[in-house]
């Protein structure tokens, strides 16, 4: 009787086994021309190289604040109203002490409107005066630590995303560095960036102008491309 499980014989097994010398062939050259043109592309390819920093865009005047609380020890008489233009010089109110009765003015020391605050969850009796200046001049910083200071060169652009108006919404602003300051401050260098469309962003929206605005951005060394990230340290 045939056995059911009888392996097939040698010329079978050999017909099965060979693999046809076309499929090797075009197999070859299909990797061979993928290589090439990954290599090909890698040269076109490039990637910028940069360093972090913090990023602060601040008006060159800032607002005059001054605060107080209801049942203290002295008593406020203001001398201004909410929305009113002050100068500078301009008394704003007058502290009264209710122990001895000295008399104390708060004068006014930039140009702007008066702003009213009274009060916070936290600080129910607290008030707040703060007058604030127009907006219209402005200086931008980059904050670098000391690790990257020395790679980075007045010229080079950088891209800043605001903490207050997300990049994926409402894009980047773009500057150039123009000045490295080389002083050591609170351990970091700073570095001043003109911005070089203003407030408006790579996403063509324009920022609404702000006492202060915190940021992160990239500055840009250099590009470099695929092929030396890739085998650079062997070449």
């Amino acid at each position: 009787m045939s056995n059911e499980h009888e392996f097939p014989n040698d010329e079978i097994q050999e017909i099965i086994g060979q693999i046809p010398p076309w499929i090797v062939r075009w197999g070859i050259t299909t990797l061979s021309i993928v290589f090439l043109l990954f290599i090909a592309c890698s040269f076109i390819i490039r990637f910028p190289e940069t360093v972090p920093a913090k990023v602060t865009i601040s008006n060159k005047v800032q607002p005059f604040r001054v605060s107080w609380y209801r049942n203290g020890p002295h008593e406020h008489v203001l001398y201004v109203k909410e929305g009113q233009s002050v100068k500078i010089g301009d008394t704003l109110l007058i502290e009264r002490s209710l122990i001895d009765q000295s008399l104390t003015p708060v004068i006014n020391s930039v140009n702007g409107r008066v702003l009213l605050v009274k009060g916070t969850a936290e600080e129910a009796r607290k008030t707040t005066l703060i007058v604030t200046p127009s907006l219209h001049e402005f200086e931008s910083q980059a904050i670098l630590s000391p690790t990257v200071y020395g790679n980075v060169h007045e010229g080079q652009r950088i891209l800043i995303n605001l903490d207050a108006f997300p990049a994926n919404e409402f894009g980047l602003l773009e500057g150039v560095l123009i000045e490295k300051i080389p002083v050591l401050i609170k351990g970091n260098y700073r570095v001043r960036v003109r911005l070089s469309n203003g407030f408006i962003t790579t996403n063509h929206k324009q920022i609404p102008s702000q006492p202060v605005l915190m940021a992160t951005g990239e500055i840009i060394l250099d590009e470099t491309t695929l092929f030396h990230k890739i085998f650079g340290a062997i070449f």
